[in-house]
């Protein structure tokens, strides 16, 4: 089987992460999630809470609101645990939205280390967002979810 294309610039930043001992890039499988994301809102607004290559805002996540509404929010750092449900609203109708480092669950409600999983529920159950959980790798998987309305 052949390797997979990546975008130039990934090789690249994967080599100063390395340089710099930075070692919680994400995986290959969530980088394909979220490049298909972005291509699937050509010119639209791509945040991520976490890190960032393009523009960087050092400070809490909420410095991404000036720039909402968002048509994909990675959702990898602030907000995600903290205040999820202004995650939503940062999101433009018809946005995606993708959560990783989640443990998948076979169970419903999903759960984790023997508890209800609240923070994956609240996005899968939320009435303004259609939302499936994504099998990434065989240990790992990602929220993905559209804001329900018309796209922009």
């Amino acid at each position: 089987m052949s390797e997979r294309a990546v975008p130039v610039r990934v090789p690249a930043a994967e080599r100063l992460a390395a340089e710099a001992g930075f070692r919680m890039s994400c995986t290959a499988e969530v980088g394909r999630l979220l490049r298909t994301a972005a291509a699937a809102k050509p010119g639209g607004v791509v945040a991520e809470s976490g890190t960032g290559r393009v523009s960087v805002l050092t400070g809490d996540w909420r410095l991404l609101e000036r720039h909402a509404p968002f048509d994909v929010f990675f959702c990898d750092g602030g907000g995600k645990r903290d205040d999820p449900e202004r995650v939503v609203e940062l999101l433009a109708p018809g946005g995606i939205l993708v959560l990783d480092d989640f443990t998948p669950s076979a169970e419903w409600p999903p759960r984790f280390e023997g508890e209800v999983d609240e923070l994956r529920l609240f996005h899968l159950t939320h009435p303004d967002l259609d939302a499936t959980e994504v099998l990434t790798t065989p240990t790992s998987s990602a929220v993905v979810a559209a804001r329900r309305g018309a796209p922009r």
